[in-house]
C-alpha cells in the first residue's frame, strides 16, 4: 500500500497483489477482481496494467484448476484469454491445455511464453514434444538441436530429438537420443519406455527389449508399460512366460478403472 501510495500506477506491485488474493492462498476471486478494477483506475499512465483483465476469472489457478467439460474449456480459453495475458497466465495455458488432451492450444500459449520469455525452456521443450503428433517433425527437430545447444546436460532435450526421429522412422538416431537421456537421468521411466517400444515393436531387438521391460517393471511396478513390453515380447518372439504374465497384470490392475484399456490389450494377447 505504500509502494502504490509512492507510485500508483506501479503493474508489479498490482500484479503481485492480484496472485497473492488467489483462492489457492486463503484470498477469493472477489479479492482479485477489487484490485483488478482498483488498477484500470490507473492504466491510462500504466497500459500493462491491462494486463490484469485476463485474471477476472480467479487467475492461473482457474485456469489449470478448472473441472470443466471441453465445450465449457473452450468458452473458458476465449473468456480467459480475450484480454491480453502476463506471461504467468498464458504457462498455466499451456499445461493446462496439455493436460486436458490439447496439443494445438498448448502449442499455442508456450509459444507466446517463449516469445515474452525464451529462459522458459522447460515450456519450450513441452511445446516440441507436441510438435510430431501435429505434423511438423522437422520443426521439433530443429527444436531438439537448438534445445541441445542450449542445455546438453538436461535429458528433455535429448528425448525432445529422440521423440522427432522417432516419428520420423529414423530409429537408430531415436535409440541414441534416448540412451543419452537415460544416462542422463537414469530413473526417467517415460525415455525408457519409448526406448521399449522400438527395441520391441520397431527394431525387433527381443533381447535389449526384454532388458528394458525387467527395469521398468522393477522400477515402476504400477506402470502398464513394462507389463505390457514384456508380454509382447512373450507372444511374438516368442518366449515362455505369457500366461503368468498376463495373470500378474490383471491382478495388479484389473480393479482400476483408468487402467481397463491395458487390461483388455493384454487380455487380448492370451494364447486361444
Amino acid at each position: 500500500k505504500r509502494g502504490l501510495a509512492a507510485d500508483p500506477a506501479n503493474y508489479t506491485i498490482y500484479a503481485r497483489l492480484v496472485w497473492m488474493a488467489q483462492p489457492k492462498w486463503g484470498g477469493t476471486v472477489e479479492d482479485m477482481q477489487r484490485i483488478i478494477a482498483s488498477a484500470q483506475r490507473h492504466a491510462n499512465k500504466n497500459p500493462l496494467l491491462k494486463l490484469l483483465l485476463s485474471e477476472n476469472s480467479g487467475g492461473e489457478a482457474y485456469v489449470e484448476s478448472c473441472d470443466c467439460n471441453p465445450i465449457t474449456e473452450l468458452k473458458l480459453y476465449r473468456q480467459v484469454f480475450a484480454e491480453a495475458a502476463p506471461v504467468n497466465m498464458l504457462m498455466s495455458g499451456g499445461w493446462a491445455a496439455k493436460n486436458r488432451n490439447s496439443p494445438e492450444l498448448s502449442v499455442i500459449y508456450r509459444s507466446q511464453v517463449i516469445r515474452f520469455d525464451p529462459r522458459q525452456l522447460d515450456h519450450r521443450e513441452g511445446r516440441a514434444f507436441d510438435l510430431p503428433s501435429l505434423g511438423h517433425p522437422d520443426w521439433a527437430l530443429a527444436e531438439g538441436n537448438a534445445l541441445i545447444a542450449l542445455a546438453p546436460q538436461d535429458e528433455n532435450a535429448f528425448d525432445v530429438r529422440g521423440l522427432a526421429y522417432e516419428s520420423t522412422g529414423n530409429f537408430s538416431r531415436a535409440i541414441d537420443d534416448y540412451e543419452q537421456a537415460l544416462r542422463l537421468n537414469p530413473a526417467d521411466t517415460w525415455t525408457l519406455a519409448e526406448l521399449g517400444n522400438i527395441y520391441v515393436h520397431s527394431s525387433r531387438d527381443w533381447n535389449k527389449g526384454w532388458t528394458v521391460a525387467n527395469r521398468l517393471i522393477q522400477m515402476s511396478p504400477d506402470n502398464p508399460q513394462g507389463w505390457l513390453l514384456r508380454a509382447s515380447i512373450q507372444k511374438n518372439q516368442p518366449r515362455d512366460g505369457l500366461n503368468q504374465t498376463i495373470s500378474d497384470f490383471v491382478a495388479r490392475f484389473g480393479n482400476d478403472p483408468a487402467q481397463q484399456g491395458p487390461v483388455a490389450q493384454m487380455q487380448a494377447m492370451r494364447p486361444q
